[in-house]
């Protein structure tokens, strides 16, 4: 999970200079941001047994995560790309949904055949 977030810094060098929205580092975004709200959701249950506070972590980390990513980006000189940010969003989203789908009906039906 750590290792993700040197991954990140390096994905806007590789971006064009028009910032395309198919490019090689939006992949990077999305599958970053997936992996990392995932991640956060699992370590997430074993603090608290609510699902929204869960949801809540695994938000947290890939959007913050994106965030510093791009204005540390902006702070050296290139440019903060809200299509990058619109990638983080939507791999956050999509990780934080499998991971409670994955909670709520595997999980959970996992407990009630013991």
């Amino acid at each position: 999970m750590l290792g993700a977030l040197f991954v990140v810094p390096g994905a806007s060098a590789q971006a064009k200079t028009p910032d395309e929205w198919w490019a090689r580092d939006k992949a990077m975004h999305y599958s970053v941001s997936v992996m990392l709200a995932a991640d956060s959701y699992n370590v997430a249950s074993a603090y608290t047994e609510q699902p929204a506070m869960r949801a809540l972590w695994g938000a947290a980390l890939p959007l913050s995560a994106g965030l510093a990513k791009e204005i540390y980006d902006e702070a050296i000189g290139r440019a903060l790309s809200w299509r990058d940010l619109a990638w983080d969003a939507l791999g956050t989203a999509t990780g934080t949904t499998v991971a409670w789908l994955f909670d709520r009906y595997l999980v959970k039906l996992a407990r009630r055949k013991r």
